[in-house]
């Protein structure tokens, strides 16, 4: 596990499974994707070792539904209940479709299910105490994915890395340096 600055109150953590999970440290505290539960307990590690509290954590957003982004949001939830598990609001019907055509069935969805508390759809807003993070629907990795556009600092967190080759823009280049 590699732990990073980005920039101010902004961290990167790094893993083998997981996806990058992002960190903001501000009035409320948020981490954007929980990673894979095949890493949770060094990602976990990771967190605090670099002076994270998990129990402090206010908001959990997830870019889409795949197990290397969300497969520990259980494990969140059950070591800190408050914390606000945040998805599109096509999450459910992603996860519907997933269930019936048994999509990804033993490669990725191995991780125990969990209740979303807030669905977020394009154009929202979510205020961390005097800082905001525009959401963005973009759905075409998968139908629920989101972005994340940290405005005053002009970062954009997008939930794949492929989706670069799609844009040209000095945000998302800044942003995957990490």
């Amino acid at each position: 596990m590699k732990f990073e600055r980005i920039e101010d109150d902004i961290f990167v953590l790094k893993g083998k499974w997981s996806s990058n999970i992002y960190f903001f440290n501000f009035g409320k505290k948020a981490i954007i994707d929980a990673g894979h539960p095949k890493e949770i307990e060094q990602n976990i590690a990771a967190l605090r070792a670099n002076g994270v509290d998990i129990k402090t954590v206010d908001y959990l957003f997830l870019t889409h539904s795949h197990g290397d982004h969300v497969g520990s949001c259980g494990y969140w939830k059950e070591n800190n209940p408050d914390i606000k598990i945040c998805a599109s609001r096509r999450y459910e019907e992603y996860q519907n479709r997933r269930k019936k055509y048994s999509l990804l069935r033993g490669v990725e969805d191995d991780f125990n299910e969990f209740q979303v508390d807030i669905t977020l759809k394009d154009g929202d807003k979510i205020d961390l105490v005097n800082e905001q993070i525009e959401i963005i629907e973009n759905p075409g990795h998968t139908i629920d994915s989101l972005s994340f556009f940290y405005l005053r600092g002009n970062f954009f967190f997008p939930g794949t890395r492929y989706i670069t080759n799609l844009f040209h823009n000095w945000i998302i280049i800044k942003i995957f340096r990490y």
